[in-house]
């Protein structure tokens, strides 16, 4: 929930504020309200905490199997909240009304606070005719020898050959030709490192069971542990593991760690010794790895086999580690594997059904049906469905079918404790982390930072009290992205490699839906079926009741037609937390004034990708609201009311046509991120007042007091990209220095530019751009119509850590800036400088050692430019393009150029010819358009340069592919018989 506070805080910070409140206006004839309001805060808040603490509890297994357990959590969570909004509303009102406190006789303070008490006690009292609530403990860093049963038939065997053999492939060396020596030594120890990366169910932990009992294995190791880690690495549990084992002499119980690893070490000199550490989670601190690591380096040999589900487990050790370190990703099964693990092997099927072959192929389809239905690739889903299946007569396989899995008590109570979710074992924050992804689609691709930022402002992650605005976004944003690696080093989340996206499996996704309770609703087509259906006169859904709307505090819309009926009885959801739309393109264009008159306690609202044109005033109701989506529709204004929600911190505008904000932007002084595009014509004035603002995407610079370029001084928390534009409005080089953007530390992108050019701005652009120098750690500069004659020394410099630049349209420069000496510089992009005649070895600093770290490098649109002349040396730039460049006429040597793969020439129609010599050998690819000269030159027949790229393997001259002589023999080659 929202409040986890230590007992006393909740009604303390409340209360003082009342009574400060009070007393700075001298009004004792409150004195007995405060009392009567302070005690009854104080039981509120024991009742609250037990609630909390109960919530705590609940176990999750109790939620999949008990819905008296799923509608007390929802009825208790429901209480919370409201308990919640009743803080908050007492809080804001306090602070709007300021030196008028009739609001303590107008508003009946103590009785609602009753009635919440009342409330809460209740269902507090109706627990104790629950099931005990308990939690259930997992064994943690036990010893085991992995699965006890083997399962049949076992359908990686080609992976289990594949990592046995990266196991034995670095050890075998070892002890074959210098066993002897390294045994005396004790250093040279053969080592090596393989982990088996992949989601819950995916059979991970079996595979390393049959490589732990493969034969290959037991004769090459001299010693094989198993430590079931289901945790975090822990040095010292693991170390004792192994010794119990290994039934150590000099092991004891209870002797000092530094003893152990002494032990440890002196006897594992001289052996080959091989450890499965199964689901390795996460680290408690990575020196505890490196001990033990150093700890098997008196052995002969050493492979260590590693189960996990979290992608940090293997960055971590790839990074730490001093052997190799090989990840092994582990992929679903087929549906034809899946299929015949539900079949059983091939044996104990025909002794068990003993049937025709006619009646075995209907079952060998029914169980095809049900792999493809229900597995999803998992093994271990495939086992429950097996064990289940064959203790059902035959005639009732086809009958899962007609059933949702989740629906049959059996399957669901194996299968998601065999996933190792422990929905106890887990804090309260997680659990509403957890829970919230319940409101997302299926196969939904889940973007981090979003996420986070909805638990923000749903209040999961908090510090503070009720009604008390966000004083730390910055550090909230930590605690969420942490919140985040935690749900995916659990595989509740998973990370796609191939497809870049986080993604959510189906089976976790339908336990979230188990656990969430009534709390959460997903309104998708089967609701807006059913919903209709009920609107229509027809008998109450099985899917929907008519009172439907009581229940829910956070709604998603899932559906593209969103019916008028569905808005309207969305009014009626009383105390609704979240509304958010997460389709393309939903057919909403419409919002009634009186959705957000009565949605008063909202705290998320995304209308995002719907085709809505306007905001309806009243959403300037919505006091409690904290993020507010309306990218990629059609709305074109903001109302003034907007500047009422003094609690939002996140405003998304991104797509749409909104082209002004309102003039009292500055009164959103909670806003965290203002998301837009680069289409406002001015900005709203005294944005500088939005100390909290992190996320700024454009800045236009203009005259009028309260939108000059000083406005940013106190906007010290901005961070990832910034454009400020029209830098022509500002006044002088001392109004530039007030923007302080040395201070701005957490900016990594930067873009500066210049509308107009004229004499007057040219000779001041010098100055501002020499007061507008970023800190050191700015990584990515973008400059845009800067009319200076020269650059500002702070861009040559050694000490900038630049690793990108972009320099367009700077009309008043004749030279290029001296940027060679850049250390981490890996993309420089110069266009459109239309003085620039002459490149030279000025522009790399007159060194040997220049552009260390280039990677690319483009000259564009340069209209004058004659001659690039002098040392081409870039140890490390892969791709070269010279584009638009009608009167060069000459290039520099290319051959120092030894990282050299890509070289494109376009639209340089002097250009007579390409440098002296061959080209790098590196040059896979040479590109030319619309250069007739050097196309003539680098013909095959008569071509004067053909010499030079006749071994380039491809080379294409104005979209036609030339054949070189590289690329011929690589032709024969591929079609040699």
């Amino acid at each position: 929930m929202a409040l986890e506070f230590v007992t006393g805080v909740f009604a303390s910070v409340v209360v003082q504020e009342f009574i400060d409140t009070i007393k700075s206006f001298g009004c004792d004839q409150f004195r007995h309200v405060i009392a009567d309001v302070e005690k009854k805060l104080q039981a509120l808040e024991m009742s609250y905490v037990k609630a909390q603490s109960m919530l705590d509890k609940v176990d999750g297994w109790e939620l999949i199997s008990s819905k008296l357990h799923r509608e007390w959590v929802g009825d208790v969570k429901r209480a919370c909240y409201d308990i919640e909004d009743l803080i908050a509303d007492v809080v804001g009102e306090m602070r709007k009304t300021q030196n008028d406190l009739s609001f303590l006789k107008n508003w009946i303070v103590s009785r609602e606070i009753d009635e919440q008490q009342q409330n809460l006690d209740a269902l507090l009292e109706k627990a104790s005719n629950l099931v005990t609530l308990h939690s259930m403990e997992h064994p943690r860093n036990t010893v085991g020898s992995g699965p006890l049963t083997d399962f049949k038939p076992f359908k990686r065997e080609s992976e289990k050959d594949e990592i046995i053999k990266m196991l034995l492939l670095s050890t075998t060396f070892r002890g074959s030709s210098s066993a002897a020596s390294s045994s005396r030594s004790g250093r040279g120890t053969t080592g090596i490192i393989v982990l088996i990366e992949g989601m819950l169910g995916l059979g991970k932990t079996f595979l390393a069971y049959r490589i732990k009992n493969d034969i290959k294995i037991q004769r090459f190791f001299d010693q094989k542990f198993w430590v079931n880690l289901s945790g975090k690495f822990n040095l010292a549990e693991v170390l004792r593991s192994i010794m119990v084992q290994a039934d150590m002499e000099e092991y004891q119980e209870k002797q000092q760690l530094e003893v152990e690893l002494k032990s440890f070490r002196d006897w594992c000199k001289g052996k080959r010794i091989f450890i499965v550490i199964d689901d390795l989670c996460n680290f408690l601190n990575l020196q505890d790895w490196e001990v033990f690591e150093s700890l098997l380096h008196s052995t002969l040999a050493f492979a260590i086999l590693i189960t996990t589900r979290n992608p940090k487990v293997t960055k971590s050790l790839t990074s730490i580690s001093i052997v190799p370190v090989i990840t092994h990703y582990l992929k679903g099964l087929s549906i034809e594997d899946c299929q015949s693990i539900i079949l059983g092997d091939s044996e104990s099927y025909i002794t068990h059904t003993n049937n025709s072959k006619r009646r075995r192929h209907t079952q060998e389809q029914t169980a095809l049906e049900i792999a493809e239905r229900f597995c999803k690739g998992l093994p271990l889903v495939a086992n429950v469905i097996k064990l289940n299946l064959y203790s059902e007569p035959e005639g009732r396989w086809s009958n899962i079918l007609c059933r949702d899995l989740w629906e049959i008590p059996v399957f669901r109570e194996q299968i998601f404790p065999a996933f190792r979710l422990n929905y106890s074992d887990i804090s309260q924050p997680l659990k509403n982390c957890f829970c919230y992804l319940s409101l997302f689609p299926i196969d939904y691709n889940f973007k981090k930072e979003d996420l986070v930022q909805y638990w923000i402002a749903e209040g999961f992650i908090m510090q503070g009290h009720p009604g008390e605005p966000h004083h730390t976004a910055g550090s909230l944003e930590e605690m969420g992205n942490h919140l985040f690696d935690e749900l995916l080093s659990r595989s509740i989340i998973v990370y796609e490699n191939e497809a870049i996206v986080y993604k959510m499996h189906e089976y976790i996704h339908c336990y979230t839906q188990h656990v969430s309770s009534d709390l959460y609703m997903r309104i998708d087509e089967r609701f807006i079926d059913a919903h209709s259906s009920l609107s229509n006169g027809m008998p109450s859904s099985t899917v929907i009741s008519r009172t439907w709307f009581s229940k829910p505090r956070h709604v998603s819309l899932v559906s593209r037609n969103i019916t008028t009926s569905v808005l309207k009885d969305l009014e009626k959801c009383k105390g609704l937390r979240t509304l958010v739309t997460l389709l393309e393109r939903v057919e909403i264009k419409e919002l009634a004034y009186g959705l957000f008159s009565k949605l008063q306690s909202l705290r998320v609202l995304n209308l995002s990708a719907t085709y809505i044109k306007e905001l309806p005033g009243s959403i300037g109701n919505l006091k409690h609201l904290q993020l507010l989506d309306v990218s990629r529709t059609y709305v074109e204004d903001l109302p003034i009311s907007i500047s009422k929600l003094t609690r939002l911190q996140v405003l998304r505008l991104t797509g749409c046509y909104i082209l002004e904000l309102p003039k009292d932007m500055h009164k959103l002084t909670n806003l965290v991120h203002l998301e837009l595009d680069k289409r406002l014509f001015c900005m709203p004035p005294h944005i500088g007042k939005l100390t909290k603002l992190q996320t700024l995407p454009e800045f236009i610079v203009g005259t009028e007091d309260g939108c000059r370029i000083t406005e940013l001084n106190n906007l010290k928390q901005l961070q990832g990209s910034i454009c400020l534009t029209k830098l022509e409005n500002v006044g002088d080089k001392d109004e530039a220095k007030k923007a302080m953007l040395g201070n701005k530390r957490f900016i990594k992108k930067l873009e500066l530019g210049w509308i107009k050019d004229s004499n007057d701005t040219r000779l001041q652009a010098k100055g501002v751009l020499k007061r507008l120098e970023p800190h050191r750690d700015l990584e990515e500069l973008k400059v845009i119509g800067y009319g200076g004659a020269k650059f500002p020394n702070w861009l040559s410099s050694p000490e900038c850590k630049l690793t990108s630049i972009h320099l367009r349209r700077c009309y008043g420069c004749r030279r290029l800036p001296i940027l060679g000496q850049i250390p981490y510089l890996k993309a420089l992009h110069i266009q459109e400088m239309c003085r620039v005649q002459y490149v030279d070895d000025e522009f790399s600093g007159g060194t040997t050692s220049n552009f260390p770290a280039l990677e690319l490098l483009i000259l564009q649109d340069m209209e004058n430019l004659k001659k690039w002349q002098g040392t081409m040396f870039m140890p490390r730039l892969r791709d070269l393009r010279i584009l638009g460049c009608p009167v060069l006429r000459a290039l520099p040597y290319l051959n120092r150029l030894a990282a050299l793969i890509n070289l494109e020439i376009k639209d340089c129609a002097a250009l007579q010819s390409l440098p002296d010599g061959i080209m790098p050998l590196s040059l896979k690819q040479l590109i030319i358009e619309d250069s007739d000269l050097l196309k003539q030159r680098c013909l095959q027949e008569g071509g004067a340069d053909w010499c030079k790229i006749s071994l380039v393997p491809r080379v294409v001259i104005d979209f036609e592919p030339i054949e070189t002589l590289t690329s011929y023999t690589i032709h024969e080659v591929d079609h040699r018989p």
